[in-house]
């Protein structure tokens, strides 16, 4: 898949581009124009922190395209707010402390207005403490754990994407049905492995299934042999494996290469197209995942982004549409604000509906979590679609998600942080 590479290079030509708008707005001040015309005038700026380097980089790359593809296509209209809509990309590496050394810096050296990320479950929930921190509305398009809109989330942050809970509970619900009772797990060892492996436990036995080995690899790993082995033993029907990016596609690789699928239904916890580009011819065709959105989504809008992003970088990417989506989400509602500053914006988030590419997103008032369609997938390589597809087994309306497949708003069942005044 053919990418234009979002690199370091190109964020400070942004940041010095931004810090130039700040210098003109100085400038119109000396020169005796009001101040609220000028500040009027300068561009809102998009902070956003993603990993564009490491087992990650793929998907950062994509997401950060997907954001800039909305921002320039908000300006080709003639912006939001009458302002420009600029957006600065720092890469955190992949390391929580560098996401907070980065944000920080997109905040008070740049200037931006507001923050968006991240991927890693470990970085998003250090971001939480710089947007509390600084007052600052974030929306998070990608990152999975259930704490980041519960036990550690803050008023200020908003997940357009889905949770842990939400991703077991779906897949559990199809894949008991479809693959059978007796499940092996293998996650990955940090904060969404654990969390989405913990929610497996509880939910397999609810509907009268059963985990007979888990292993937990850790990130970043590229010998899977090992844990696999350890992760089917016991002969489980369904081997799910919470792995994502390059992890899950040498995991699923490997898998395949052991004979497992012909032994046992293979699944992903979530699905991404750049991680299944990287696959062996034969791996994909027949596993499957939980699906939040995925190029061949049928509505009108879904595929007009899809060809705006091919004719762009040459390709597709599930990382771009999430994140559009997260984008299109945050644009919307500080165009029903009037402005910029955070209570407002809060105010036009907090449980209120959204149109995006995908269809209609709400955010939840309890806990600023998306309410949205899902669908469990079984991958297809077919003629309709010129890159390996996930072809829908069984699809979930929003209104059944939130009655059935995430945790309740009870303090006592789904504590949020700010909720208790923490």
């Amino acid at each position: 898949m053919t990418r234009v590479p979002v690199s370091n290079k190109w964020t400070r030509r942004r940041a010095l581009s931004a810090l130039g708008a700040a210098g003109a707005t100085s400038l119109a001040a000396a020169a005796g124009i009001p101040r609220v015309f000028a500040q009027e005038k300068a561009p809102i700026k998009i902070g956003v922190v993603l990993p564009l380097s490491g087992a990650y980089a793929a998907q950062g790359t994509g997401a950060a395209q997907g954001i800039q593809l909305l921002a320039e296509q908000t300006n080709a209209k003639g912006g939001l707010l009458g302002r420009q809509v600029q957006v600065l990309v720092e890469d955190s590496q992949l390391k929580p402390q560098t996401a907070v050394v980065k944000a920080t810096k997109l905040i008070q050296q740049d200037g931006c207005n507001f923050l968006m990320g991240e991927i890693s479950g470990a970085s998003t929930l250090a971001l939480l403490e710089v947007a509390e921190r600084e007052k600052i509305v974030m929306v998070t398009p990608y990152s999975s754990p259930e704490a980041v809109t519960g036990s550690r989330g803050t008023r200020y942050q908003f997940r357009t994407y889905s949770n842990a809970y939400i991703q077991a509970a779906i897949a559990v619900d199809t894949m008991i049905k479809v693959g059978g009772k007796k499940w092996g797990v293998l996650a990955a060892d940090y904060a969404y492995g654990q969390d989405y492996a913990s929610h497996l436990r509880r939910l397999i036995a609810q509907n009268g299934g059963q985990i007979v080995a888990e292993a937990f690899p850790a990130l970043g790993t590229t010998d899977f042999v090992s844990h696999l082995q350890q992760a089917s033993s016991g002969d489980p029907d369904v081997l799910w494996m919470v792995e994502y990016g390059r992890d899950a596609t040498v995991a699923l690789n490997q898998a395949v290469s052991l004979g497992l699928k012909k032994r046992m239904a293979l699944g992903l916890a979530v699905a991404n197209t750049e991680q299944v580009s990287g696959m062996q011819p034969g791996v994909f065709e027949g596993t499957f995942s939980f699906v939040t959105w995925y190029p061949n989504w049928s509505s009108p809008e879904s595929k007009a982004f899809v060809k705006a992003y091919l004719d762009k970088h040459g390709g597709y990417s599930e990382a771009a549409g999430v994140h559009y989506i997260g984008a299109q989400v945050l644009f919307a509602a500080i165009g029903n604000a009037k402005g910029i500053e955070s209570d407002p914006v809060i105010q036009a988030l907090e449980g209120k509906e959204f149109d995006t590419i995908k269809g209609k997103i709400k955010l939840r008032a309890y806990d600023h979590q998306a309410v949205q369609t899902y669908f469990v997938g079984r991958g297809a390589v077919t003629s309709e679609f010129p890159v390996p597809i996930y072809e829908p087994v069984k699809t979930y309306a929003p209104d059944v998600v939130e009655k059935d497949f995430m945790p309740p708003p009870d303090p006592k069942v789904h504590p949020v942080r700010w909720r208790q005044g923490g």
